[in-house]
Parts: C-alpha cells; sequence; structure tokens
C-alpha cells in the first residue's frame, strides 16, 4: 500500500510538480524488552525504526501479544513513545510480545519476538 503526494511549486512564472510516493514502514523496531511490574503488568521498551526504513514520520506503534507463543491480542499505542504499560495480564504466565511501527500509510513489520513471564500472584519489582 502506497500514498502519493503531489505537490506544486510555482517560482518566478516557473511550475515545478513533485510527486513523492509514501509506503508503509520497511523495518522494524527494535526487539522489545519487557521489565515485570507486578503479576499482572510489564513495562515495554523497544528502540525506534532506523530513519532510512520509516517511509514518513512514525506515528504509533501496534503491539502483539498473547499467553505463550499464541499472539492474539494487538494494541494501538496511539503515540510514537517507545515504552508502553501492559495491563490486565495473568500472574505467573509467560507472554510472547513483538511491536511493528505505524505510519500515514500503513503499519510495518513486525520485530523479532521476545518471551517473558509475570511475576507470582503477589510479587513485584521495585
Amino acid at each position: 500500500m502506497e500514498k502519493l503526494i503531489l505537490t506544486k511549486w510555482q517560482f518566478d512564472n516557473s511550475h515545478c510538480i513533485f510527486f513523492l510516493t509514501i509506503t508503509a514502514p520497511s523495518g522494524s523496531p527494535g526487539v522489545p524488552t519487557a521489565s515485570v511490574i507486578m503479576s499482572t503488568s510489564i513495562s515495554l521498551t523497544w528502540t525506534e525504526i532506523d530513519i532510512s526504513e520509516r517511509n514518513g514520520v512514525i506515528t504509533s506503534y501496534i503491539i502483539q501479544y498473547g499467553e505463550g507463543t499464541y499472539r492474539n491480542i494487538l494494541i494501538n499505542t496511539l503515540s510514537n513513545a517507545t515504552t508502553h504499560l501492559i495491563t490486565g495480564l495473568k500472574p505467573f504466565t509467560q507472554y510472547t510480545f513483538t511491536v511493528a511501527g505505524v505510519n500515514s500509510v500503513n503499519t510495518g513489520p513486525f520485530s523479532n519476538t521476545t518471551i517473558v513471564v509475570t511475576a507470582k500472584e503477589g510479587e513485584y519489582n521495585k
């Protein structure tokens, strides 16, 4: 999927028309790292997509995760921040996470995955 932008520029009765094609990001964010906050929440952090692979401005990120290796939950961060708090998880459960960048056109490829196990009930990191 791509978006075509047409810009007309005029200078001293001369006209130039520029065409700019924007595509979805071609690169993925860095592998996310997870910090267990409590038995039901983690903080997920990743590095930005390389500037040469963004194909525009990254407007948000999609986090895909689920129990074990089954990633059936999607979250749109609605921000270009590279950290997101995930809540509502089950205690002492293994989760797999991956992240993709979104620009004005579409979503790019997902990062490699990371696996984290939430804390046992009543435990937390200080």
